[in-house]
């Protein structure tokens, strides 16, 4: 509908980008295929991301660059995601991971709305189509339990998973229910 009419556009004004990346040069698209940056600020129209998001500078000193895209974003269909050093809420999280099928994560603490941190087993089991997953766990590690992997093994998606890799794993996770629950898939 948006690209068959212009008068769409008027009605709902709707910038569809396949990439969004923001890196040490700021936020940039990719515009026949060559990346450009972007002032993200001064577009009045709300995105919809069809292939890639990417917050990926490690370090951040704004950990809440994923938080403040959000009211921009109409529709997030990325199919990869890759989010480093953030603070969100695990809302926040839904609407930018309703589509992903590759998952990166180094440093991200998700909050729920009363401010305790979302546990990774109740995150995979937000992410239903995932297939690829790399998960660098906070330090401290605060979103883990003695149960963790128990309970992600009870997830059906989490053993059709294509990759996964976990860092930074927090002493409390049970690696040896791990090893079993790989020998099973394997």
């Amino acid at each position: 509908m948006i690209k068959n009419c212009k008068y769409f556009f008027i009605k709902t004004p709707i910038l569809v980008i396949s990439d969004l990346i923001y890196d040490r040069n700021g936020w940039e698209t990719e515009v026949n295929k060559t990346l450009k940056s972007i002032d993200i600020n001064t577009i009045s129209s709300k995105l919809w991301i069809t292939y890639q998001l990417c917050i990926c500078q490690r370090n951040f000193t704004n950990n809440s660059l994923a938080s403040s895209i959000i009211p921009k974003i109409y529709q997030c269909d990325a199919t990869y995601l890759s989010l480093s050093d953030q603070v969100i809420t695990l809302n926040e999280f839904i609407i930018l991971c309703s589509s992903v099928i590759d998952l990166t994560s180094h440093q991200v603490t998700v909050k729920n709305d009363d401010g305790t941190v979302v546990l990774f087993e109740k995150l995979t089991k937000q992410l239903p189509k995932l297939k690829s997953i790399n998960y660098t766990f906070t330090t401290p590690s605060n979103n883990t339990s003695k149960k963790s992997f128990e309970e992600l093994w009870k997830i059906r998606h989490f053993s059709i998973y294509d990759y996964v890799r976990l860092f930074s794993i927090p002493e409390d996770f049970n690696i040896d229910c791990f090893y079993s629950f790989m020998k099973v898939c394997i």
